[in-house]
């Protein structure tokens, strides 16, 4: 309701009516510790300038919230069926005490929104809906809260499912009634961290072509993980986290084989659980100092194992292959492919920005992040070995400002 200075210019992060950036101390508008205090206690502010509202058109007071933090980028790729549209979305979601709030905005579709919902299903996996959210919407936005108490009510099964990224939302026209743009519902916030398990870490003499995957993310409702193991000698017998530093033999800290349906394991480590997580052991998990141990009977003392390294880079390095300045953003496909057990994958940079390629499974579980780095515009190759990581479909995507882009490749062994 109070109208003030600017105290940081964020027109020059638009690509046509969407910003995202990253405000810092370096910058020529510098965050101060000041600015900081005051974005906590809601005295900041959004405003978006037109010609027509020289003062402003669009006004939004930013208020700090609490919870859970997720995040949907939603896009025509990401539907199992055949669509042509160039809309896009964003979503914002929030795991309260109260629900789950969200916000979701839509451009571009090929007509007006026939339905919207939540659904429940990995990536690449249509099923069925869990929330509709068709009323929330006011033109191309929407806003609401999914309580227990609505007549499609928030679960604490679909809670595990939304920490576990198996929701996501679907936005339905007359044009594409089975959906126009969906977008997977992912944590935005914590620290995440990408394990490959292996026999070679083990501290003991082991044979095993066993191989294992997993991902983390550490975040405020506790530590999300996912595992999928392959070529063990046997049935798991056993499981767990265990504390202790790359090389060295831990106790145990939480057991995971309960988490198991054959061999992928899902699950949400919190500090309610019989063995919790603690403050120390998330300290650990931050200092790389847990590792997932997977046991068989042919392996007692463990067949696979893999040190947890938080926020991990598993690429080799990025080459620049043409400095020129490339006219759009676009991502390759890699080749060759099919590949085994190396391929290249290129992509351009019309400008400079952070980009992030990252790797994952069908079940849209991270496996490899190749690039997470600043870089000039330009055009760039990287290598992906996917040595240690079982046969089948792997979809890379490539995040750079706003542009979104994702392919799929093939390994074979």
């Amino acid at each position: 309701g109070v109208s003030a200075g600017v105290v940081r210019g964020i027109a020059d992060d638009f690509v046509g009516n969407t910003a995202s950036g990253l405000w810092t101390t370096a910058d020529a508008q510098p965050l101060t510790p000041e600015l900081v205090r005051d974005l906590f206690a809601g005295n900041l502010y959004f405003n978006v300038h037109t010609a027509a509202h020289p003062a402003g058109e669009i006004r939004g007071q930013i208020y700090p919230t609490s919870g859970t933090t997720l995040s949907a980028t939603l896009t025509p790729e990401q539907e199992t069926g055949e669509v042509v549209s160039d809309a896009t979305g964003t979503a914002s979601v929030q795991l309260t005490d109260a629900g789950v709030l969200f916000f979701v905005t839509v451009e571009g579709l090929t007509g007006e929104i026939a339905n919207a919902h939540f659904h429940r299903a990995p990536a690449g996996v249509s099923a069925g809906v869990v929330r509709g959210i068709a009323d929330d919407f006011v033109g191309n936005t929407a806003s609401g809260l999914w309580t227990a108490l609505d007549d499609q009510p928030l679960t604490d099964e679909l809670i595990r499912d939304l920490l576990a990224g198996n929701l996501y939302f679907n936005i339905h026209t007359a044009a594409n009634p089975a959906g126009e743009i969906r977008g997977q519902v992912q944590l935005a916030g914590g620290v995440g961290a990408a394990v490959q398990l292996d026999p070679e870490q083990e501290t003991h003499d082991v044979t095993s072509d066993g191989t294992g995957t997993a991902s983390l993310t550490l975040t405020q409702a506790g530590v999300v993980f996912d595992l999928t193991a392959t070529g063990l000698t046997g049935a798991i017998a056993n499981a767990h986290f265990h504390n202790g530093a790359f090389g060295q033999d831990g106790p145990v800290v939480r057991g995971i084989a309960d988490d198991f349906v054959g061999n992928t394991a899902s699950g949400l480590w919190t500090t309610a659980d019989a063995q919790p997580l603690t403050r120390e052991r998330a300290d650990e998990l931050i200092a790389g100092n847990l590792y997932l141990n997977l046991h068989t009977a042919a392996n007692p003392a463990g067949e696979i194992r893999g040190q947890v390294r938080p926020n991990a880079v598993v690429s080799t390095a990025i080459e620049v292959i043409d400095e020129e300045i490339p006219g759009a953003f676009s991502l390759a496909q890699n080749y060759p492919n099919p590949f085994n057990p190396a391929t290249t994958i290129t992509f351009s940079l019309p400008r400079a920005t952070h980009a992030v390629l990252a790797v994952y499974n069908l079940l849209g579980q991270q496996v490899a992040v190749l690039v997470d780095a600043s870089l000039p515009a330009g055009s760039y190759r990287v290598t992906f070995d996917a040595g240690q990581l079982p046969a089948g479909l792997y979809p890379y995507r490539l995040e750079a400002g706003t542009f979104r882009q994702a392919r799929t490749m093939l390994l074979v062994k």
